[in-house]
């Protein structure tokens, strides 16, 4: 992080989240690997170091949180990129980290939140409070801090860090569903994602729907529960036959998106 700040390049926060919660740990890690794969190709060509960060985090279901420098328009094809569904708008999934100390502060504070418990009085004083319990990163385990090759060479040539000895993630379980393909971002307004720290002010969050109104938004929009599974990228229709019988509710970010295709749909008409 000091390192970053020091180079006084625009840098930018992203969240690989949201959808990538419901997907099985293997795929979740491939698709944070495919991530940074294609941020340091588009670093590549826009002049740019190939530096950044990754940290990983458990609450909720494994996501990962990135920092890395870049351009508005690298930022804007990162968006636009295979992996922009699992992000959201500029200003929300994926935010510019304006070089100030009070935004610097903050996505440390969050980001360090499930660190290791020893020495843990200590760091308080300077990270701020640490999540309670043990945050053990899924099956595969591994870094929860993680250092694109040219930076992590960066900063101990520096001596801002020490050298250590990486802990690579474990073999995980082979899939038994095959998960949807990385889709095209939708044309639709990105969705906010429930994992993103509130680095900025943002809107209140909505509340859930109701059973009835899922129902009569799809009966609206014309869909089938299969259609609707589909456009919300849902495994399987039976997630939204019970969010229709409310027996399970949909995450914020599919009503949002499910409210905007229907008010999308009466304008049109």
């Amino acid at each position: 992080m000091v390192y970053l700040r020091g180079l006084r390049q625009p840098c930018w926060y992203a969240v690989l989240g949201d959808h990538l919660l419901d997907l099985p740990e293997l795929d979740a890690r491939a698709i944070f690997s495919k991530a940074t794969s294609l941020l340091v190709q588009m670093q590549a060509r826009a002049g740019l170091e190939p530096y950044w960060i990754r940290v990983l985090e458990s609450v909720g279901g494994i996501h990962a949180n990135l920092i890395f420098p870049a351009s508005d328009k690298v930022a804007k094809q990162f968006l636009n990129s295979k992996v922009g569904p699992y992000l959201g708008e500029v200003g929300k999934g994926l935010q510019q980290i304006r070089n100030t100390d009070a935004d610097w502060r903050n996505v440390t504070a969050y980001l360090t939140g499930e660190r290791v418990s020893q020495g843990n009085q200590h760091y308080t004083r300077i990270l701020g409070p640490r999540v309670r319990g043990s945050h053990q990163l899924g099956e595969g385990g591994g870094d929860r801090v993680q250092l694109s090759t040219a930076l992590r060479e960066r900063v101990v040539d520096a001596g801002i860090v020490t050298p250590w000895a990486r802990t690579t993630s474990r073999n995980l379980t082979r899939r038994i569903v095959q998960p949807p393909a990385i889709m095209a971002p939708p044309k639709a307004k990105p969705t906010v994602y429930r994992v993103q720290p509130d680095l900025f002010p943002l809107a209140p969050h909505d509340t859930f729907t109701s059973a009835d109104e899922v129902r009569q938004l799809r009966e609206h929009l014309g869909l089938t529960q299969w259609q609707l599974a589909q456009r919300l990228a849902i495994r399987n229709r039976s997630h939204v036959a019970n969010a229709e019988r409310g027996h399970d509710g949909l995450s914020r970010p599919r009503v949002r998106y499910l409210r905007y295709i229907a008010e999308t749909e009466r304008m049109v008409a």
